[in-house]
């Protein structure tokens, strides 16, 4: 899982450049950009819904932050976690690779307000998520870096 205000602003650039390149009109493409924000609160929710309402099928969450900042030992968590063997080779190789992947940067650039959101409007929607991930606006070590650039 990953902060909505970094990943909702994400897909909707992605989408939008694509459906420029397509020559959509403006309004065809707000209608779509409409649709794909509320397409997010359902593809936010439903994963975990189907997830509690099915305890017997293993699963692990992972929270994009926990990824980043340790990629080897977020991955071993989810190994303990799902009660899956690790092998000493694939746990050399999360170690090694652990450094670099911590120094990966997207370069994209976009916004919430480029899209007419409000961070308040994603943090009404998914309050609940924000609490169980540790989202809070109050909580700046947890959010996601504004991603810069273009790929």
């Amino acid at each position: 899982m990953r902060d909505p205000r970094a990943t909702i602003p994400s897909l909707l650039k992605l989408n939008h450049s694509a459906w420029k390149r397509l020559d959509w009109d403006e309004a065809h493409q707000r209608e779509s950009l409409d649709v794909l924000i509320q397409q997010s609160w359902y593809n936010y929710r439903h994963p975990l819904e189907v997830l509690e309402a099915h305890p017997e099928v293993r699963s692990a969450v992972l929270e994009y932050g926990d990824l980043t900042r340790d990629p080897a030992a977020a991955i071993e968590a989810v190994y303990l976690e799902l009660d899956l063997p690790m092998s000493e080779a694939f746990r050399q190789r999360l170690c090694e690779q652990s450094p670099r992947e911590k120094k990966h940067s997207t370069r994209f650039d976009y916004s919430l307000e480029e899209f007419g959101l409000e961070s308040e409007l994603i943090r009404k929607q998914l309050g609940d998520l924000f609490d169980r991930f540790g989202w809070d606006d109050a909580d700046e070590e947890r959010r996601p870096p504004r991603e810069q650039g273009a790929r």
